[in-house]
């Protein structure tokens, strides 16, 4: 399952995988690289906002409450059903 462009989450009988694109800055060529590892998808998503937040460098309170809009977005398009 996709969220947003930038990350994915997949998942096998044991493990829900948190996974981020990235582009290899010699060859250009986009890859997928593993986050982290998670029994429950809510985790996963928690991590996400963690992550998304900590990577924006808390430089002011505008650009937290950014971060956090952007990333309740991608949450929302997931059309999760409880």
């Amino acid at each position: 399952m996709k969220i947003g462009k930038r990350y994915k989450l997949e998942s096998d009988s044991i493990n829900i995988t948190l996974y981020e694109r990235r582009v290899n800055k010699e060859t250009k060529k986009e890859y997928w690289t593993t986050l982290a590892y998670f029994a429950i998808p809510k985790n996963a998503l928690k991590f996400l906002v963690d992550h998304k937040l900590r990577e924006g460098g808390f430089k002011d309170l505008e650009t937290i409450t950014k971060q956090q809009d952007e990333i309740y977005e991608l949450i929302k398009n997931l059309h999760i059903k409880s």
